[in-house]
């Protein structure tokens, strides 16, 4: 993203225009080529001229993704690209040498932004292929990212690594929205206590989650719809959401025509349209702001948008799971059935440090 960012600034300065405007171009530039490459794939996977077209459309012309690469200009949307070019690849084309450009695709996208990183397990189970080719392509997968990392770990690589491992997102959608727009109610303040202790807590129920889809989607034929799992699990229960994170969702789950991606996108809006009112309606309105920030009133859509979208995210990670349950577990062999036991399991158990750090800020709450 550096890359991009210095290149950008070069652009604008020979073409005599905002740095803005030309950083923007890019997020906005992958909009269009990922529409192109949906419609590429629901053709591919024979669905129909018009509906691949309509699904392309309803991408293109998602509210979600126009706020963050138009209005915000986030650039996970570069990242979602490359994602969708991974699939794409390994899922189509049935080649084996093509399964490395699919590593490569999915090393860039990790390159730009690692949350696709949670995604590797999913890729080199795919397919069935033996150890050494998968080992090879999480060497694939890797390459992108160490070499556009040598130029700063030349200089310093402790604090590069430190830095890389201890990002931790913003505490800005999902519960965590929710419990900030309850704790503001108290006092006013947008500050969370306990946010550290409720990150940490996150962490460890996300891996545990994690680790149970992973046991539960490896090896199937539902790469797209387990990738969405993740995706969706990262939303519900880890604590450092951003709202730019909202974009992941979308064009694996028009890649699945699964329609909850419509109330996904209006539920979704929602809640950025109160984050962005509440904390900087400039980002969401540019020169046309007239909305003071921090004003009470839009705590209220902040809350409430937030609340919707994190229960609707639970109950739709619900539904993928379930019915992929129904569908496959009872194939599965008795080990693979235990370590899936086990993994929910060890998952409940990690909701006890959440659950009582939650009530440990409700009693704050109560002082």
């Amino acid at each position: 993203a550096i890359f991009l960012e210095a290149a950008s600034m070069l652009i604008s300065s020979s073409l005599h225009t905002s740095f803005v405007t030309v950083f923007k171009f890019w997020p906005n530039l992958a909009d269009f080529i990922s529409a192109f490459i949906i419609y590429k794939f629901l053709i591919k996977t024979k669905t129909k001229p018009v509906n691949a077209a309509l699904w392309s459309t309803f991408f293109l012309l998602n509210p979600i993704s126009i706020i963050i690469s138009s209005a915000h200009g986030q650039i996970d949307s570069i990242t979602s690209l490359f994602v969708l070019l991974s699939i794409f690849t390994l899922t189509i084309y049935p080649k084996k040498l093509l399964i490395y450009l699919s590593a490569l695709f999915l090393g860039l996208a990790i390159a730009f932004k690692p949350n696709p990183a949670i995604l590797i397990p999913l890729f080199i189970l795919y397919r069935k292929i033996n150890m050494r080719q998968r080992i090879t392509y999480l060497i694939v997968v890797l390459v992108p990212l160490l070499i556009f990392m040598i130029p700063f770990l030349g200089q310093n690589p402790n604090l590069v690594i430190f830095k890389m491992l201890s990002y931790s997102g913003v505490n800005d959608l999902s519960y965590a929205a929710i419990l900030r727009g309850i704790w503001y109610q108290n006092n006013a303040l947008t500050t969370l206590p306990l946010s550290s202790e409720l990150l940490n807590a996150s962490k460890f129920i996300f891996a545990t989650a994690a680790f149970s889809l992973i046991l539960l989607f490896a090896g199937g034929k539902h790469l797209i719809k387990a990738s969405l799992a993740i995706y969706l699990l990262f939303l519900s229960v880890y604590f450092g959401i951003g709202s730019q994170y909202l974009v992941w969702v979308i064009p694996l789950a028009i890649l699945a025509k699964d329609k909850m991606v419509f109330w996904y996108s209006f539920f979704g809006l929602f809640a950025l349209l109160g984050f962005y009112l509440f904390f900087g309606p400039d980002i969401l309105l540019g020169k046309l702001n007239f909305i003071l920030p921090y004003q009470t009133k839009n705590i209220y859509l902040y809350f409430l948008g937030n609340l919707v979208l994190w229960i609707f995210s639970l109950v739709w990670l619900k539904k993928i799971i379930r019915s992929y349950i129904k569908d496959n577990f009872m194939a599965f062999g008795q080990i693979r059935k235990m370590l899936v036991y086990f993994s929910f399991t060890l998952f409940t158990f990690s909701l006890i440090p959440m659950l009582y750090l939650i009530i440990e800020l409700f009693k704050l709450y109560g002082r």
